[in-house]
Order: C-alpha cells, then structure tokens, then sequence
C-alpha cells in the first residue's frame, strides 16, 4: 500500500518559470536605467566640451585685439586686428589657430576640431589639416565677425561649436578700447 503525503515541498515548474520572468524584466528594465545613464553622461561631456571650445575662441579673439591694440597705435582699426587673413572681410567662417604663443583667426572650410589623446588637447589648423598625432572629432568650430556700420569701434564676432548631439553658440561685443 502506497503512503501519499499530502504536503508538497518545493517549486512547481510554472512557479519558476514565473518568477525567472519577472527577474528578467527587473534586469532588463536595470539596463535600459544604466544605459540612459551612460548616454546622458555622453551627451553632458559633449556639452562641456562645446562650451570649453566655444568660451576658447571668445578669449582667442580678445587675446588678439589686446595684444594687437597694445602694440599698434591708437588709430588700429579692426582690419590691422582681424583682417590680415581676410577673417573679416571675407564674412565667412574663420578658426582659431594655437601654434606656441601665437594665435591668429584663419579661414576654413569644414573648420573641424582634432583631438590629441596623449596631449588631451584639442586644437584646429590651418587648412583643416591635423598635425601628427591628432584624431578627428565630431565637433567643428566657426567663428564670424562683422562689424557694425553705426559704429566704426564695435564687432559682433559670433562663435559656433556644433557636433551630431547638438550645438553652443555665442556672441561676443568687441571693441577698440584706445
């Protein structure tokens, strides 16, 4: 005669089944939290990066107007500042050039940011043409001046630093302070 226990121990298959399910849902629903959090991370260090390129040609361009109002006379005007490279003239899209202790506005084409990872430095050339060692990278920077007819002393230099995420742009009154 056969002893039938009426207690059950233990899971049914159906039991686990439901509950590896809802474990999986939970982990998948972990992943997408993670991988959101690592997108946004990605997209505020392009953010940060932008502002520092954007703030950097702002400073640039001051940079050359002091050095240059200081050297020169007092009747500099913006074409002995900007125009030596026809950045002003021109009207189109110039880049900022860091070559040593020099720092000029140049002319481009696609105005492409390169990036050195041993440096960690990010610069742009003349001619968009990287030196050894830098890589390309998903931002471009240009900037305009133009001047304004009412007012001989004063320029509006724009600056634009874009990239696949997004955009920062600034605009900077500069003027003859002699």
């Amino acid at each position: 005669m056969y002893n039938f226990n009426t207690t059950k121990q233990g899971f049914t298959m159906i039991e686990m089944m439901v509950a590896v399910f809802i474990f999986t849902l939970a982990l998948v629903a972990l992943m997408n939290i993670a991988a959101g959090g690592l997108k946004s991370s990605r997209e505020s260090q392009n953010q940060v990066i932008a502002e520092y390129l954007a703030l950097e040609a702002v400073e640039g361009a001051r940079n050359i107007r002091d050095t240059q109002l200081v050297l020169v006379n007092e009747s500099t005007t913006w074409d002995d500042i900007f125009d030596q490279d026809n950045c002003l003239s021109s009207g189109g899209n110039c880049s900022l050039i860091l070559s040593g202790s020099d720092i000029t506005l140049r002319p481009c084409n696609s105005c492409e940011v390169f990036y050195h990872p041993n440096f960690r430095d990010y610069k742009q050339f003349v001619n968009d043409n990287p030196g050894t060692g830098y890589e390309d990278t998903a931002f471009t920077r240009r900037i305009t001046l133009n001047q304004l007819g009412s007012n001989p002393d004063e320029i509006i230099m724009e600056v634009f630093v874009e990239w696949s995420g997004g955009s920062v742009s600034y605009a900077q009154d500069l003027y003859l302070w002699l």
